[in-house]
């Protein structure tokens, strides 16, 4: 789920501190993996970032502040909702399609060939196994 949580290892974002002084030094980013554009997942998250600035958005509660917590990143309640991750890649670009923020930052261009790149790939993949796509991944 979207979480996040200082000093929390488990959320996917984590606020470090300085052991020290106890300030906030750093902000650890775990929702990617090495099939993803580095550079599009680094823009849109400063895009969010700086769109939430700009409109003065409120922080939703870290998940430390949430209540009934079996899994902090994974915890529900009616007044702390925990957003689910999309389970494929279809579902993702569905989300991306959905999201008028993201969508504005790439452009058209980017946006419709980026979709259009992974849908095939999508395709490419979904009768393949898991061992089928990791061995042909390593062969890149």
């Amino acid at each position: 789920s979207v979480a996040w949580g200082v000093e929390d290892k488990d959320c996917p974002l984590r606020v470090c501190l300085d052991l020290g002084s106890e300030e906030a030094t750093n902000v650890e980013v775990k929702l990617m993996d090495s099939t993803c554009n580095c550079y599009l997942a680094l823009a849109g998250i400063l895009y969010a970032g700086m769109d939430g600035i700009a409109r003065n958005m409120e922080l939703r509660p870290s998940s430390s502040d949430v209540v009934n917590v079996d899994d902090s990143c994974n915890a529900k309640d009616d007044k702390h909702d925990s957003t689910l991750l999309p389970k494929s890649l279809e579902e993702s670009l569905d989300c991306l399609l959905d999201d008028k923020l993201l969508c504005e930052m790439l452009g058209d261009n980017l946006r419709r060939s980026y979709i259009g790149v992974k849908k095939a790939e999508a395709e490419y993949t979904r009768n393949k196994s898991l061992a089928e796509e990791v061995e042909e991944a390593l062969q890149r």
